[in-house]
């Protein structure tokens, strides 16, 4: 799902660096970012999904392709807190199309 939320990733042995997340799925996620990462690293991220809120942590994510200031993760490792919160967040993501919609609907009437 595109989507536009901060993110901050850091490596063992590599400098961290700060993005923009920019699509999210439960499997993973696209990240726009000045910082150089290499396809196979792993990384530790942060993704801030709610202002005011503890941002969503996942422990491990591979890099598996990196271009022009953007890089894919795939998920390898997530708490199982944070895996029903993200689970949760990707549900309403789905959902905000059909409920804007029937809002629109509503409003209409």
């Amino acid at each position: 799902y595109h989507v536009q939320f901060r993110s901050s990733f850091s490596s063992v042995g590599m400098v961290g660096g700060k993005g923009s997340l920019m699509e999210l799925s439960i499997r993973g996620c696209r990240i726009e970012s000045l910082a150089d990462v290499k396809p196979g690293s792993s990384l530790e991220v942060w993704i801030e999904v709610n202002e005011g809120e503890p941002p969503l942590q996942i422990q491990a994510a591979i890099v598996r392709w990196s271009r022009e200031r953007q890089f894919g993760l795939e998920f390898e490792v997530i708490a199982p807190t944070e895996w029903t919160h993200l689970q949760e967040f990707v549900k309403q993501l789905e959902l905000e199309p059909y409920q804007r919609a029937q809002q629109q609907k509503e409003t209409d009437m």
